[in-house]
């Protein structure tokens, strides 16, 4: 495989004297950031989901027999070439080769693994061999210096600090933080899959090109960022370009857009900042939402200066997945126009109800109720209880929470 291709005799003769076979079943953890352990983990069968702050951020898979594949819903599993295919997944690789000294992102099986583990101890007996081996040197070049690492971070999160995010906010975007190597000719980032429009990422050792449309090369070297959310309104950058690629071995730091989403949560005062990052700073445009409610049946014919003046009252709302928009049971006087993301709408189910149970318990209870619809941007809900024909919530409203779109919902609400 391309992480070891070179090895000496002598530093393949200390592998294979330190090297476990391990079998992991779903659930198990194949590493933990609370572990204190640099093993290596060569995945040679399964499949794996890759968390950092309790956020799935990939999903790795080897083998074609996955048995037990729990693989949930949305989750799009990464995209690798056929040659990769052929070799082992690695995780841990930062760690074992000493460029990261805290683990933050946890392994854990989604089928039946079965995996190598080297210690590090094992590396050491490796480099005490006769022959020093090139690959392991070049990676151990890698390493950056801990204040430079965070002075690049800081760079990459000042676009939220500009927005007047709080230090909490950004403090905890910088702990979660994910270091990953990547070897020579390997990509670093294709734009033309969705993964590859919700990573920042920043160059910290080595050197990468970008590969344009035009098939034209340019380098980018060390604390280089590049590639944005597209979830939050920022596009990826630098424009039209298809892939990054390492030129040589180089090492990054990815903040991941389910990380945002999981800062957003953990701080909800921060969400109309990062709401109003995602507009430009500015307010959503006054004329995008009265199209929007133009092009509703309920409004269509609707005289337009009360269309626009029903625009002016409507308030900037930021809903993170999961969050109930409204809740079925509950009264309210207020209509939502989605802007961007997504939301399913649920009812009770009949058959609970009729076995005495409370209906508006019930509906704070999502798993418990039935999926009767999905709104996509530019839907209108709540149209009845604004215009006071229905005095309660018909249904409920989450807002999107599926892996296939783990940005923010955000919504515009016209409360009368």
């Amino acid at each position: 495989m391309p992480l070891f291709a070179g090895l000496s005799e002598a530093a393949w003769e200390a592998f294979r004297d330190g090297m476990l076979r391990r079998i992991f079943f779903p659930g198990e953890q194949l590493l933990s950031p609370l572990a204190k352990n640099n093993d290596l983990v060569l995945l040679a069968r399964g499949a794996v989901s890759i968390d950092i702050a309790g956020r799935t951020i990939r999903v790795e898979r080897r083998g074609e027999s996955l048995r037990g594949l729990s693989q949930r819903e949305g989750m799009e599993m990464d995209m690798i070439s056929p040659d990769d295919a052929l070799h082992p997944a690695v995780f841990g690789d930062v760690e074992f080769l000493g460029l990261n000294e805290e683990r933050v992102s946890s392994i854990k099986a989604d089928a039946e693994c079965h995996c190598w583990l080297l210690s590090r101890s094992t590396l050491t007996k490796a480099f005490n061999a006769p022959e020093t081996d090139s690959l392991l040197w070049d990676l151990g070049r890698l390493v950056t210096e801990p204040g430079r690492v965070a002075f690049a971070k800081l760079r990459v999160l000042n676009i939220f600090d500009e927005a007047g995010c709080s230090q909490e906010f950004l403090q905890y975007l910088q702990d979660h933080f994910e270091p990953r190597i990547y070897l020579q000719g390997k990509t670093i980032c294709d734009f033309e899959l969705p993964a590859g429009t919700r990573v920042m990422h920043i160059v910290t050792n080595g050197v990468a090109s970008t590969l344009s449309e035009d098939e034209r090369l340019r380098t980018l070297s060390a604390n280089t960022t590049f590639g944005m959310m597209a979830a939050l309104g920022i596009p990826p950058r630098p424009e039209r370009v298809k892939k990054v690629l390492a030129v040589e071995h180089s090492s990054c730091q990815l903040l991941h857009q389910a990380v945002v989403v999981r800062a957003l949560e953990l701080f909800p005062d921060q969400r109309m900042k990062v709401l109003m990052l995602s507009n430009g700073g500015q307010e959503t445009d006054a004329q995008d939402l009265i199209g929007r409610i133009q092009e509703s049946p309920f409004f269509c014919n609707t005289h337009p200066d009360f269309v626009r003046e029903l625009a002016n009252s409507a308030v900037d709302r930021i809903f993170m997945p999961g969050d109930l928009v409204v809740n079925e049971g509950e009264s309210g006087n207020s209509m939502f126009v989605l802007l961007n993301g997504s939301a399913d709408v649920y009812v009770s189910d009949k058959k609970n109800q009729d076995k005495g149970h409370d209906k508006k318990a019930e509906a704070k209870k999502i798993k418990n109720m039935i999926r009767v619809g999905h709104l996509a941007a530019g839907a209108i809900a709540g149209e009845l209880a604004m215009l006071g024909i229905s005095q309660t919530r018909s249904a409920s409203i989450q807002a999107g929470a599926g892996h296939d779109h783990p940005g923010p919902f955000s919504g515009r609400a016209a409360a009368l």
